[in-house]
């Protein structure tokens, strides 16, 4: 355990400091939106994240070499990890080995919400952006009603087997309507 007397004062300022009168954590998570959405969208590394989620075989014979972009967008989640480990001990001053229990679950349920693929090769940063502002108000509405944030955990999965079923269902129609599209050409 850390506890709030062992947290120096710049460490926990750089997570709750203020600028322009918004907290630093807020400007932090603008910050790397922004540069996850121009990596993804614009630069030909990002690109090949997709290529490799959609189809690893056909990206391999495009010439995209899988496991150095592996390596790469493990290296970018791990430092993001670290950086959202550093932003939440600092905004709580405490820090213990279970704090971010549970989490995982949530962010998949984000990412789902947000419109992408649980099989890979889809998905955008402005998706995610909006998943996590419904996973908020869920949340938030969850915590208002009495008794049910007990079954807070039973309901977001509820939400994630719904997203994911419709994540499937739309793939499923778009791949027919692209094959009924492809007969109709030939």
């Amino acid at each position: 355990w850390w506890f709030p007397h062992q947290f120096t004062d710049s460490y926990v300022n750089f997570a709750i400091g203020k600028t322009m009168g918004i907290t630093n954590i807020f400007w932090i998570t603008i910050i790397v939106y922004a540069a996850i959405g121009i990596f993804l969208n614009y630069l030909s590394a990002g690109r090949r994240v997709y290529a490799i989620g959609t189809n690893k075989e056909s990206a391999r014979v495009a010439g995209i070499r899988e496991p150095r972009v592996t390596f790469m967008a493990f290296t970018i989640c791990g430092a993001l990890a670290g950086l959202a480990g550093m932003l939440y001990t600092a905004n709580y001053a405490i820090c213990n080995y279970g704090m971010g229990e549970g989490y995982e679950m949530q962010a998949i349920a984000i990412c789902i919400l947000g419109g992408v693929s649980i099989t890979g090769g889809r998905g955008k940063i402005d998706g995610v952006i909006i998943g996590v502002l419904m996973m908020s108000v869920i949340s938030y509405f969850i915590s208002l009603l009495p008794g049910l944030s007990v079954w807070q955990d039973a309901i977001r999965g509820s939400i994630i087997l719904i997203a994911v079923a419709i994540n499937i269902y739309t793939a499923k129609t778009a791949e027919k309507r692209v094959l009924k599209e492809r007969g109709a050409l030939i």
